[in-house]
């Protein structure tokens, strides 16, 4: 990996876990290390 490109991050998280969402951003926020993309959880009916 060359010096300039970013490391890839990919958390998955839950549209209603606000508490989560922005725990998880602010520990990448600062570092410009990685790219981060949040991918949206779905949330089933029965837990799964």
């Amino acid at each position: 990996m060359h010096a300039h490109q970013k490391i890839p991050v990919f958390a998955i998280n839950l549209k209603s876990q606000v508490d989560r969402f922005k725990s998880i951003y602010s520990e990448f926020l600062t570092c410009g290390s990685f790219q981060l993309e949040i991918v949206r959880a779905i949330e089933l009916t029965y837990g799964a």
